[in-house]
């Protein structure tokens, strides 16, 4: 059974990763909309909880057994007696201070062990649901109950179809077990109080720290304004093909991250998602479209683009003229050129105190704050 549980474990371990990448952007997008940060406590306790979320779900359903072997199974597979794990419980050697050999019985017994794992398992669940999201005892005990039930009848369906009958034996009792565990997490967290800060002071040092400027909210914005032009480019693509398509699709990018924020106040569709704008440096008034143009060209035409991928930008074979050496060199030289200079330039900047940077300063345009957030 050890096995089992650190097979499980192991599982969730490998698939977190993965999991955390897909939820990174979203969260990420909503805490910097809404608080103008990550705090990373906020970032830790919801990570955390979905790293516990999968242990406890593949520790419901791990191992899975060949479907062959499932089918052929006659054993019963469900229980409806209520408190009959207590009667397995009495059925073994007492438990008392002074017989410890009933006690090493008792762990040895998966008959025994198996209600107190099933409490054990949902305490976090409640500590998490008052600690983190702040829900009352009722709420928790709900809560509780409702992801037992969820659990039982994935067990009870056969993992939701896919075998023929159930592998895991479907016990009523895990519903009561289950639901005292999660009440348990939840009367057990005054007792950390004072170690941990509380959800109020975590929100209000994600106010406190708030900063339109910082790098890695722009850096999100751009990859979704990068994700959203991909889309378009893609859509044009599929009616246009042509040898030089990678320089198309660049000047298509600039055309629309010109247009789209000077008809949308500065905004892009990544900005706006991050809660931030483009404007004038020294001005509230709206950027002109040439200084737009400018900022584009580099940015989505050239970073983006050419420093990215200048083999997409230049013949393989072409070589520079009067020599033998390949343009793809110089194309290389120039992006790398570009992106050191570009990170010692933020280094700089951010050391300094601000963060407007040296081609932003050139085309008079920064990064602002909307003024409504959330």
């Amino acid at each position: 059974m050890a096995s089992d549980w650190l097979y499980s474990i192991e599982t969730a371990i490998y698939l977190f990763p993965v999991l955390a990448m897909v939820m990174t952007l979203p969260f990420m997008v909503y805490n910097y909309r809404r608080y103008g940060s990550i705090p990373f406590m906020r970032f830790l306790c919801i990570y955390l909880f979905v790293f516990y979320m999968l242990c406890v779900y593949f520790l419901v359903i791990l191992p899975l057994p060949p479907i062959e072997e499932v089918a052929k199974l006659t054993t019963p597979y469900l229980n409806l007696k209520l408190f009959k794990d207590v009667e397995k419980i009495v059925s073994l050697e007492p438990v008392m201070p002074e017989n410890w050999q009933g006690w090493v019985a008792f762990l040895k017994n998966w008959a025994g062990l198996e209600p107190v794992c099933n409490v054990i398992m949902l305490i976090p669940f409640g500590f998490f649901l008052r600690y983190y999201f702040k829900r009352g005892f009722w709420q928790t005990l709900l809560f509780s109950l409702l992801l037992s039930v969820f659990f039982e009848l994935t067990q009870l369906s056969g993992l939701y179809g896919i075998y023929p009958r159930p592998y895991r034996y479907v016990d009523v009792n895990d519903l009561f077990n289950n639901t005292l565990g999660g009440c348990i997490g939840w009367l057990v967290v005054p007792l950390f109080a004072w170690l941990l800060p509380t959800r109020d002071e975590i929100d209000r040092n994600a106010y406190k720290n708030a900063s339109a400027n910082t790098y890695t909210r722009r850096l999100i914005a751009l990859l979704i304004d990068w994700m959203i032009g991909t889309i378009v480019v893609s859509l044009v693509e599929h009616w246009i093909y042509d040898r030089y398509w990678e320089i198309v699709s660049s000047a298509l990018r600039v055309v629309l991250f010109t247009l789209i924020p000077y008809f949308w106040h500065g905004n892009t569709p990544g900005k706006r998602l991050l809660g931030i704008r483009l404007g004038r440096i020294k001005s509230e008034k709206r950027p002109p479209m040439l200084d737009l143009f400018f900022r584009a060209a580099f940015v989505h035409g050239w970073l983006l683009g050419g420093a990215m991928f200048p083999d997409r930008l230049v013949p393989d074979a072409a070589m520079l003229p009067g020599t033998e050496i390949p343009m793809l060199v110089l194309a290389w030289g120039a992006a790398f050129l570009t992106w050191t200079g570009m990170a010692i330039d933020m280094l700089y900047r951010a050391k300094q105190g601000n963060r407007i940077l040296i081609y932003e300063r050139f085309t008079r345009i920064c990064n602002k704050e909307l003024k409504e957030r959330g």
